[in-house]
């Protein structure tokens, strides 16, 4: 064997090309980097940010770029060939002159690729040059966010990219992994849009189908309650998901009589009264300062935030103390790597080897009856909620065995988020959001405050090759585990970690969901419409972190397999949404100004915003040039728009109140439907502002299967999102079996896994340790 890489080299040998031109493949080439992998760019290879969060500073637009870039090697244009005979991975966005990603993969059926772009390479859509505005339309991201009262508001800063690039290193990392196993790896085809619906609409499309909302403008606009509240001093962020939290923030606001009112439920859809509990929210919080409301609520482990930017996040003291931001040559400050290793040696003793026998006989890459590119490998899931069980259902998907672990008095929280009917029969498996992130696991019970229980989990963590869990800093230790024992018997044991805000610092052991995380990162600082309070984009920094920590996870893995140590990989849910607005700290640093919210509206494209139609609906449009500015001309017959004097961005913006009047006019003597194709056919980047369920049916999606239909024997057969890529070597669904029933496979598991007998299982029942029940269903909503 050779030497081992250092500590932390996770990636160490792994030859990447960088041949993208947008910033999620910049990205995903970065986080490889970050991996340690060697990263070659070519020289004459721009990349085109349209935001970024940097507002309109094209001067931290640049700085964005060169952040992205840091630590690649630069080659020549005519190096390029060479580069991709002997890469491991390929990264593209389908635009660098002759290179074709499908032929460079039939020809080195080794090669990882992965081509990046708006819509994908096959489909309707494909080849359209849309922008975030129209992705976000199209996808049902739009129609769902802010106040009723106003129109409905895009996420800002074009932090989806930032997911897309996360999906596409971790794709990246299945490949090399698949192809050091079987000789096969794979061409991966991301689609932007696809991404954008994973991450900016909750999983829209199965709520929409769950609650027999298919094919309508659903779920409506709303705003959480309780959101971005006003202090004396500016804004500050809460956030109640749990019941407990509901009935706390009310207690303390002095409003007890409201601590069971349904419009503080998480899905946050509007109810009658809905005004007045907002309105006691706000007589609370604008009488006090934001400490003052931070250190209340954080008392009672309420989930609460400052709202961060660019200027703040700076000198943000949790941050500093992990020394998050970094010094570079230029005098700026920037984002270290979203994650973090920390190696851990094998006791004396230990098992030799790296990691515990694969389970089952390597399956033969493009076989379709075969699991995918991580068969074989098995995950011990203790994550709830959003995030953790994004990053095992990515490596699920891939084909890894996974179990995850709940309780019966302490089922994960989402089986209780979004339900139509609490009084349904099992209503608990009817939940979304759970239906959706949770496919292709197996479920197991197991009481963690017994100490049969925690035998039992120690005696699966020492036959796991993953372990990963989400609670905050305190939680995992305090099941007593015996990390000595699980080391000596699984040196190769590696451990996912992924509480909020990290193992260390002065907030480590606060307690944060995505909004908390949203609103103190800066993602919600650059959305909501102008003069107006920031607006949570509600739910990206979920999956952000769990891609982030399923990529890390994979990288760990592959290092630990070329002989690298094992160990605990980190990742907090806010430093990955802090990379996500680096924009935003550039551009502080670079001209002391913060990028503002601009609504549906662009620092560089005039005019661009969602306009109603006679119909009641809403379209998006967005003109990003002199010709979609004279083709809009032309469609609202304005032959005066055609002057010179209007060629540029800035001219227009001038007189963007008046144009917004006129574009207003012109879609109100319009249905949608006939709006969106008079502008489409006349060259004017234009889409309907579609709820989730009809965005369910939009045909890009439909030509790619994004969205498999999942049959569960409880809540019946809804559409699941896939991942957001297209493979070549895996030619199943991604969504291969439904989420789990509680406890529904304690048996087969602790038999496979452990050996148990089924009249030993039949006594963890029996004594309460194991069970297909919640103990507390009638406690809960």
């Amino acid at each position: 064997m050779n030497a081992s890489p250092p500590a932390g080299h996770l990636l160490s040998g792994v030859v990447v090309l960088d041949l993208c031109d947008n910033l999620a493949g910049a990205y995903c080439a970065r986080l490889l980097r970050d991996a340690a992998a060697t990263v070659l760019r070519p020289h004459g290879q721009p990349i085109h940010i349209e935001d970024g969060g940097t507002g309109s500073s094209s001067a931290a637009r640049d700085a964005l770029a060169r952040m992205l870039n840091a630590r690649k090697e630069i080659i020549a244009d005519d190096e390029v060939a060479a580069a991709i005979d002997r890469a491991d991975v390929v990264i593209d966005s389908a635009t660098w002159s002759g290179y074709d990603a499908a032929g460079a993969f039939a020809a080195r059926p080794g090669l990882a690729a992965v081509t990046v772009t708006e819509f994908g390479l096959s489909g309707p859509w494909a080849g359209r040059d849309g922008g975030s505005a129209i992705r976000q339309a199209m996808a049902g991201s739009t129609y769902w966010r802010g106040d009723e009262s106003l129109p409905p508001v895009m996420a800002g800063g074009d932090m989806e990219q930032f997911l897309a690039g996360a999906y596409a290193a971790a794709a990246a990392v299945a490949a090399v992994r698949q192809s050091r196993r079987t000789g096969m790896g794979d061409h991966l085809d991301l689609s932007l849009f696809e991404v954008t619906n994973l991450g900016l609409t909750t999983l829209g499309p199965t709520l929409a189908s769950m609650w027999g909302k298919a094919g309508e403008d659903f779920p409506h606009r709303s705003l959480q309650i309780p959101a971005i509240e006003r202090v004396k001093d500016g804004w500050v962020g809460l956030c109640t998901i749990s019941a407990r939290q509901r009935q706390d923030l009310m207690l303390l606001i002095g409003r007890p009589d409201l601590a069971d009112d349904e419009a503080l439920s998480y899905a946050g859809m509007p109810t009658a009264r809905s005004a007045g509990v907002r309105r006691a929210i706000e007589d609370w919080t604008e009488s006090r300062t934001g400490e003052e409301v931070i250190d209340a609520a954080s008392a009672l482990r309420i989930p609460v935030a400052p709202i961060g930017n660019g200027a703040t996040l700076l000198d943000n003291e949790h941050l500093d103390a992990r020394g998050f931001f970094q010094p570079t040559g230029t005098g700026l400050r920037q984002p270290g790597a979203p994650f973090r290793f920390h190696p851990v040696e094998p006791p004396a003793g230990a098992r030799e080897g790296g990691g515990r026998p694969e389970s089952s006989a390597p399956v033969a890459a493009g076989d379709p009856d075969g699991t995918g590119h991580l068969d074989g490998l098995r995950v011990l899931d203790l994550t709830a909620w959003w995030a953790g069980p994004a990053a095992s259902h990515l490596l699920a998907a891939f084909g890894a065995d996974v179990v995850k672990v709940e309780s019966v008095s302490h089922p994960d929280g989402m089986r209780y988020s979004f339900v139509v009917d609490p009084g349904a029969h099992q209503w608990w498996e009817r939940a979304p959001v759970f239906f959706a992130l949770n496919t292709n696991k197996r479920g197991i019970t197991l009481d963690l405050t017994t100490d049969r229980g925690r035998e039992l989990l120690q005696e699966l963590a020492a036959n796991a090759d993953v372990l990963i869990e989400n609670f905050s800093a305190r939680v995992l230790d305090s099941f007593g585990l015996d990390w000595s024992a699980i080391r000596a018997r699984n040196p190769g044991l590696t451990v996912v970690r992924m509480p909020a805000f990290g193992l260390d610092g002065p907030w480590r052991d606060r307690t944060a969901f995505a909004q908390t995380i949203e609103q103190c990162s800066g993602l919600a600082w650059i959305t909501g419409h102008p003069q107006g309070p920031p607006v949570a984009p509600r739910g990206i920094c979920d999956p952000l972190a769990g891609i982030h920590a399923a990529f890390a996870c994979l990288s760990a893995l592959e290092g630990r397999d070329r002989g690298a140590a094992t160990g605990v990989v980190e990742v907090s849910m806010l430093e990955p949404a802090v990379i996500a607005a680096a924009g935003q700290v550039l551009a502080w640093q670079l001209e002391r100004r913060l990028p503002e919210r601009l609504g549906n509206g662009h620092p560089g494209h005039c005019p661009q915003g969602v306009y109603p139609t006679a119909d009641g609906a809403w379209v998006s449009i967005s003109v990003r040039d002199r010709d979609g500015w004279r083709a809009l001309a032309r469609q609202l017959h304005r032959p005066d728009w055609l002057d010179v004097r209007w060629d540029s961005a800035e001219a227009r913006r001038a007189e963007s109140e008046r144009i917004d009047t006129a574009i207003t006019g012109w879609c109100q003597r319009h249905d949608a439907a006939t709006a969106v194709a008079r502008l489409v056919a006349g060259g004017v980047p234009a889409a309907r502002v579609d709820g989730s369920g009809r965005a369910l049916r939009h045909p890009q999606f439909e030509h790619r299967h994004f969205f498999e239909p999942v049959a569960h024997e409880v809540a019946g057969t809804h559409p699941v999102p896939g991942l957001p890529f297209r493979s070549t070597t895996f030619r199943q669904p991604w969504n291969r079996r439904p989420a789990p029933t509680l406890g529904q496979h304690t048996e087969e598991v602790l038999h496979n896994w452990l050996g148990m007998s089924a009249s030993s299982v039949a006594g963890l029942t029996a004594a309460g340790i194991s069970g297909t029940w919640p103990t507390n269903v009638d406690a809960v909503e």
